[in-house]
């Protein structure tokens, strides 16, 4: 299971809006990290917009950081989301994405191990195998170079220490 929480952001009008921001806090009062962006459309109708948080806490808070092209700021009430398990055995983070050339990912496998990084296209078939050693229950990051693939979308599979899972990264 894919351990991630959808952040779906809807405004009635974004006139005079440069950008909004979703960010993330362990407490919802400090600590504000960014999850996500999206740039506002300076239009004056109903706009939705989804952000995938790739790295939630246990208790994860968000609330949305709007600037205005006069850098007028507001933000959004808090709003919780809690996880009923840790985040083990799991690709915490997949960043940047979209990327140009690399992309990190980060995970906590439950025993030391080796992890296999496979990368296809969307017809499945493998394009790239990367190996890296991780240590378990320790936040690990990997660097992979997809900076020879072309411009589009592609899958990774992580496997090992009891990760099991398929990702989405796109390459722009």
């Amino acid at each position: 299971m894919l351990q991630t929480n959808l952040i779906t952001l809807t405004t009635a009008s974004e006139v005079n809006n440069d950008v909004q921001m979703v960010e993330r806090s362990n407490n919802g009062i400090s600590g504000w990290e960014m999850v996500g962006k999206v740039s506002g459309t300076n239009q004056n109708k109903e706009t939705s917009n989804e952000i995938i948080d790739v790295k939630p806490l246990g208790m994860s808070y968000y609330r949305v950081h709007s600037i205005d092209f006069d850098r007028k700021e507001q933000f959004s009430k808090i709003v919780s989301v809690k996880r009923d398990r840790d985040l083990r055995g799991n690709a915490n983070s997949i960043s940047p994405n979209p990327t140009s050339n690399y992309v990190d990912i980060a995970l906590q496998p439950e025993f030391d191990s080796q992890i296999t990084y496979n990368i296809m296209d969307a017809t499945g078939k493998t394009l790239k195998t990367l190996v890296f050693s991780a240590v378990e229950n320790t936040l690990n990051t990997h660097t992979l170079d997809i900076s020879e693939l072309n411009t589009g979308l592609y899958l990774v599979s992580i496997q090992g220490g009891c990760i099991n899972q398929n990702s989405k990264i796109f390459k722009n």
